[in-house]
C-alpha cells in the first residue's frame, strides 16, 4: 500500500463525519465525448468562465474520500476557486492544483471497475451503491457551495441510464468531433506516449466490442475503438430528457466558445438555477489533423468499412 493509499484510509472517519444524505440543490455538469474529441478543453472553457467549480487535482489525490479531499481544497483555496490561467493540458491531463481532473481513480472505484478490459456494465451495475454516489457528488458540490464539472467521459456513459435517474438537475454537456480526427488524434496519442501504434491509449468501448478488436491491427483497431465508443454514446444518450443536455460539435468550441456558455446557463436556467458567468472566452485557434498520409488513409478506410458492415446489418 503505497502513501497516497494509507493516507486515504486513514481519513475514513473524518470522511463518514462529512457524509449524510444531501440535497440536491446545484446542479452537476458532466461532460461526455470520445477521447480525443476535445472534452479537456471543454471542461477547462466551462470551469474558466462559469462561476463553477471541478474536481480539480488536490481533490484527485483523495479518490476513497472525496468530502474530505472537497473541504481540504476549500480551505486552500480560501473559500474559492483559484480559475486557471491558461488552457494547456498534456492529453487530457492538467498541470495546476487547482485545475480540472478527471478524478479518474474515484470513478473507476465507484463504478466498479477491476479491469476494464473485461468490464461487464450489466453486472457492475448492479453492484455499483448508487446511494453513496449520488450522496458524495452533491456533497461535494454542497461543500463547494456551486455546481460541480466533472469529466468521467465512458464511466458516466456506460451508465447514463442511472445516472438520469438519480440527478434531477444535472447537465450533461456532449461534444462531437469528426471520427476520422479523433481517430488519428488517438494514434498520434500512442505514438507520444508509447511510440508505438500497437499500444493502447484511451478510453475503452463495451468489453464485447473491445473483445472483437483488441487483437486486430492498429488501425483497425483505433476505427473499432471510435467506432464502438460512438455507438454506446449514441444509445445511451437517448435516457438523457432533451432538456438536461447541449449537444455542441468541437469546432463551435473553437469559434464560438461564448455561446457554448450561454447555452449552459440557459439548461441551467430551466432547471431553477441561475449559474453567473465571470469571463468572457476568446475563440481557439483551429486545429486539424492531417489525414493525407497512408496511415491517415488507411484509418479512414477502417472507420467506413465499420459503418458499412453496420449499414449492411440494419439493412439486412
Amino acid at each position: 500500500m503505497n502513501f497516497l493509499e494509507k493516507f486515504n484510509e486513514s481519513l475514513t472517519s473524518l470522511e463518514d463525519s462529512l457524509y449524510k444524505d444531501y440535497e440536491e440543490v446545484f446542479p452537476n455538469i458532466f461532460v461526455l465525448g470520445l477521447p480525443r474529441s476535445g472534452t479537456t478543453l471543454l471542461t477547462q472553457v466551462i470551469y474558466n468562465n462559469l462561476d463553477v467549480s471541478c474536481t480539480n487535482n488536490l481533490i484527485a489525490k483523495f479518490w476513497r474520500t472525496p468530502l474530505v479531499g472537497t473541504r481540504l481544497a476549500m480551505e486552500a483555496f480560501a473559500g474559492k476557486a483559484q480559475k486557471m490561467s491558461s488552457y494547456t493540458s498534456d492529453h487530457g491531463q492538467t498541470e495546476s492544483i487547482s485545475d480540472p481532473h478527471e478524478f479518474s481513480w474515484y470513478w473507476q472505484r465507484m463504478m466498479q471497475i477491476d479491469d476494464i478490459e473485461k468490464y461487464d456494465i450489466q453486472l457492475a451495475s448492479g453492484k455499483i451503491d448508487w446511494f453513496r454516489l449520488r450522496n458524495e457528488l452533491l456533497g461535494m458540490s454542497h461543500i463547494m457551495e456551486k455546481p460541480l464539472v466533472h469529466k468521467p467521459l465512458e464511466l458516466i456513459g456506460y451508465h447514463l441510464e442511472n445516472f438520469c435517474q438519480l440527478f434531477s438537475k444535472a447537465i450533461y454537456i456532449s461534444i462531437n468531433r469528426p471520427l476520422d480526427q479523433v481517430a488519428l488524434s488517438l494514434a498520434q496519442a500512442r505514438l507520444k506516449k508509447f511510440n508505438d501504434l500497437n499500444i493502447w491509449w484511451g478510453s475503452y468501448p463495451p468489453s464485447k466490442d473491445y473483445e472483437q478488436i483488441k487483437t486486430l491491427s492498429p488501425e483497425k483497431q483505433i476505427a473499432g475503438q471510435v467506432y464502438f465508443l460512438n455507438r454506446m454514446y449514441q444509445r445511451n444518450l437517448t435516457w438523457i430528457n432533451p432538456d438536461s443536455i447541449v449537444n455542441i460539435d468541437f469546432a463551435d468550441l473553437l469559434k464560438r466558445p461564448n455561446d457554448i456558455l450561454t447555452q449552459i446557463i440557459e439548461v441551467a436556467k430551466k432547471k431553477g438555477y441561475t449559474i453567473r458567468q465571470l469571463n468572457e472566452p476568446q475563440p481557439f485557434k483551429s486545429v486539424k489533423r492531417d489525414l493525407s498520409n497512408d496511415f491517415g488513409q488507411k484509418i479512414i478506410k477502417e472507420l467506413n468499412s465499420f459503418y458499412e458492415q453496420d449499414s449492411n446489418n440494419t439493412s439486412a
